[in-house]
């Protein structure tokens, strides 16, 4: 027998100002029927008559018209002497209902399932019972609103448990290998997680390597994509068409008497090309960004950035390191035009041309002693940088300003990857200075965030992550072999 809420294992908050902000204790108030049409929206059935029955016929077919439909509430109060939150609430804010068994209802936290309205609307408001003629009448006078949300983040319980990997070098990058899909014409169905590519520096005297997790079992590829002593510092993966993907992993190790180089594969790591890019002799690759074949980036250890039109075959240079000369460690674009590359020394470039022209971004005051690890552009105004000596900051107008978020234990370790899935739900990689790696999930913007449990480890590297309640997180070998950890509900 499964455990069950009841209605009164509640509480709601409002965060009237968006993402990232503060949110507020609802108390007194009541929540009718949350209506989600969902992703599908409504089944058409096709036919054709029924050669054995006139006047009959058969469905051959079905096809699902997209949810046009937002998410629908209620919210309601009683009318006091000061207006209520809800009264005063005039953008576009998010709605979370929490459910939980035991605990303080005024804490944010304290939440097993939680219900977030994000961008909600509030529509026709109503004031009930304001007065009445009969002297006998006690009835409460009431406040309600109508309440329209752009989308329903239902969040659960999640925990992590390791996967058998046989790596004995530390994982660097994951990413996925294919894109979810339903069963149907172009296939069996694939699960977001159960197929993935991870990457690894070389052990000693050995090559670095390319795993790939193919119906939730892990295995080597055939061929090692670089030679012996190098380190693949990312892996990309861009379809080439209906069915090959291209696998580009990064040489993020130096070579004297060569140029910086990628290499990639079109079957799974049965074979690999070495691509030679840029000039400069001892240059290395330290981080890249793919959308898709025709736009990819990488950057280098000197603050040069190369892109590639033709899925890594060709490579152009779009900045010769003039406006920084520091290592890249992080690359996102939002689009094929607004992207940035983040590096050590606090330093940030950016373009809204996708490349044909950068320009420097002021990170964080104080920080220029500091290494920005990982970022994340949750759109073109709002970012989350995280810092070396174990900050994380965020800014809100595209840098000109910034400012600190606090997260449990941080300040002392290192934030090493960050990751959104959207404006409000996001993942968080911290390494104790053990180090021992921890995950931590908002599901407010960045506000809050709370750790996940997991299995014990040696420090993590990277993170990918298909929706609210599913990601993998990997890193550094623990005990004899990689630590691999999928998390889910």
């Amino acid at each position: 027998m499964g455990q069950y809420y009841i209605a009164g294992q509640a509480a709601l908050w409002l965060q009237p100002d968006g993402p990232n902000t503060q949110p507020v204790y609802l108390g007194c108030h009541t929540l009718e029927d949350i209506e989600d049409a969902g992703d599908a929206g409504e089944l058409t059935l096709m036919f054709c008559p029924d050669p054995a029955d006139v006047g009959k016929y058969m469905v051959t077919d079905s096809y699902v018209t997209p949810s046009t439909s937002p998410v629908s509430t209620s919210l309601s109060t009683r009318l006091g002497k000061v207006m209520d939150a809800i009264e005063g609430a005039q953008c576009r804010g998010n709605l979370f209902l929490h459910k939980f068994d035991c605990g303080r209802r005024d804490l944010f936290g304290n939440y097993q399932r939680s219900f977030g309205m994000a961008k909600y609307v509030k529509g026709p408001t109503t004031y009930s019972a304001l007065s009445s003629m009969d002297p006998d009448s006690e009835d409460m006078s009431m406040i309600s609103a109508d309440i329209q949300a752009e989308r329903l983040d239902v969040i659960a319980p999640v925990t992590g448990g390791s996967e058998t990997i046989a790596s004995i070098a530390n994982i660097t990058d994951v990413t996925k290998l294919y894109d979810a899909r339903c069963p149907g014409p172009c296939g069996a169905g694939l699960v977001d997680g159960e197929w993935l590519a991870a990457s690894t520096e070389g052990a000693v005297a050995a090559s670095p390597q390319v795993w790939l997790k193919q119906y939730n079992a892990w295995a080597q590829t055939a061929a090692d994509p670089l030679a012996v002593d190098d380190d693949i510092s990312k892996i990309m993966v861009v379809p080439m068409d209906s069915d090959t993907v291209r696998i580009i992993v990064l040489n993020g190790t130096t070579d004297a008497a060569a140029p910086a180089q990628i290499a990639y594969s079109d079957d799974l790591g049965a074979t690999w090309t070495e691509v030679t890019v840029g000039a400069l002799n001892a240059q290395f690759l330290t981080t890249g960004f793919a959308i898709d074949k025709y736009n990819i980036w990488v950057g280098c250890d000197d603050g040069f950035v190369f892109f590639s039109a033709d899925a890594g075959l060709t490579w152009t240079e779009q900045t010769a390191g003039g406006l920084i000369a520091q290592p890249f460690r992080d690359a996102q674009f939002l689009s094929t035009d607004v992207g940035m590359l983040v590096g050590d020394t606090n330093a940030m470039i950016s373009t809204i041309d996708g490349g044909s022209s950068w320009a420097l971004v002021t990170g964080a005051a104080g920080k220029a002693a500091d290494d920005i690890l990982a970022f994340e552009m949750i759109n073109a105004n709002r970012w989350f940088l995280c810092y070396d000596d174990g900050e994380l900051y965020y800014t809100e107008d595209a840098g000109d300003t910034w400012a600190q978020r606090r997260f449990p234990t941080d300040n002392v370790g290192e934030p090493r990857d960050i990751e959104f899935i959207n404006e409000m739900v996001g993942f968080l990689i911290h390494n104790t200075a053990a180090p021992v790696g921890r995950v931590l999930r908002t599901i407010d913007g960045g506000y809050t965030w709370d750790e996940i449990t997991i299995p014990a480890d040696a420090g993590l590297n990277t993170i990918v992550a298909f929706n609210e309640n599913r990601l993998t997180v990997a890193g550094n070998v623990s005990g004899v072999n990689a630590a691999v950890t999928a998390i889910s509900a």
